[in-house]
């Protein structure tokens, strides 16, 4: 629709929906995403029609937009802190520190097991974990998983170091790096890769996810270029109490700053960037219930059922949505 194939756009949507193009659902998607593209040109020209000009303008003039750069990036800085990358790049050497090194075809088949459970993983929480928990609980499940991982390996290590260790406890680490993958695709896989995608409106929309995979693949070199010197440095088992640590910040910042974008609509995910960032979580609750009354067969008819969803001062959104 930003270049005027409404036409192809409303036959890929239907294809996606499984929906008649005249269905309520449907058409009431075409809509606001034709209203959505009308208000941006609006307010700040035609990105596809202005060149990168236009677009670097919206991207980080627009005070919005500018806060939709920063959460991208910090969602990648966040991922690639929490040693996910930095495990399956270096998972030989880190085997060898465990004890289970051997030969080269131990190394290998351990090192394709590795990257095979994280395909499938990933696949995993693509099609079960994200729609049936949602972003924010996926991100809870999964990062609190990885930061356990990151504990009981750096805890190994920090054994194995002062003397001999239970054979099971070996065991158990190498369990704890497939965890870890695990944690990984449930949780902060999700962060940039789906929440990230959802931010951007679609003026800027493919601008913004270039930018995004610039910041991904930096910060994937600069993390992995120094994990090395931060596994010789901190006596290898404190690299992983170092993961740990920020996983426990990605916690944090998804409770306070990351909300669940599941169901919402792109005019309702605009609004989230409208107030302070420790508010978007409410906000989008509060979004959500304005979408459900709208859907609902009465609409927004009846008084009482408004009165209930909404208390006073929220039914200044309803109007708006209306």
């Amino acid at each position: 629709m930003l270049v005027g194939r409404d036409d192809e756009a409303v036959k890929t949507l239907v294809a996606l929906r499984g929906l008649p193009a005249d269905h309520p659902y449907v058409a009431r998607e075409i809509s606001e995403i034709r209203g959505q593209i009308e208000s941006e040109h609006v307010k700040y020209g035609d990105a596809a029609g202005g060149g990168i000009k236009t677009v670097m303008r919206e991207t980080f003039l627009v005070p919005a937009n500018l806060r939709r750069v920063q959460q991208a990036c910090l969602s990648y800085i966040l991922a690639q802190l929490s040693g996910a990358n930095s495990v399956t790049s270096y998972l030989v050497p880190i085997l060898t520190m465990i004890g289970v090194g051997g030969s080269t075809d131990r190394s290998m088949f351990l090192t394709g097991m590795y990257s095979m459970s994280k395909f499938f993983y990933t696949l995993i929480a693509s099609f079960f974990f994200i729609d049936a928990l949602g972003r924010r609980k996926s991100l809870f499940v999964g990062i609190t998983v990885q930061m356990i991982s990151d504990i009981y390996i750096g805890a190994f290590l920090k054994y194995k170091q002062a003397g001999p260790v239970a054979p099971g406890s070996s065991e158990g680490a190498i369990a704890a790096i497939y965890i870890h993958g695990f944690g990984y695709a449930v949780g902060l896989l999700v962060l940039p890769y789906v929440f990230g995608a959802e931010l951007w409106p679609n003026n800027i929309r493919s601008f913004g996810s270039a930018l995004s995979q610039m910041f991904h693949w930096l910060f994937y070199f600069g993390v992995n270029k120094g994990t090395p010197s931060m596994l010789k440095s901190m006596h290898n088992w404190g690299t992983f109490l170092f993961f740990a640590g920020w996983c426990f910040v990605a916690l944090l910042y998804v409770y306070v700053a990351v909300p669940e974008t599941a169901g919402l609509s792109m005019e309702a995910t605009d609004k989230l960037f409208e107030g302070p960032f420790w508010q978007m979580s409410r906000q989008a609750k509060r979004q959500r219930e304005i979408g459900m009354v709208l859907e609902s067969p009465s609409g927004t008819d009846s008084v009482e059922e408004v009165d209930e969803a909404f208390p006073k001062g929220d039914k200044g959104d309803v109007a708006k949505a209306v």
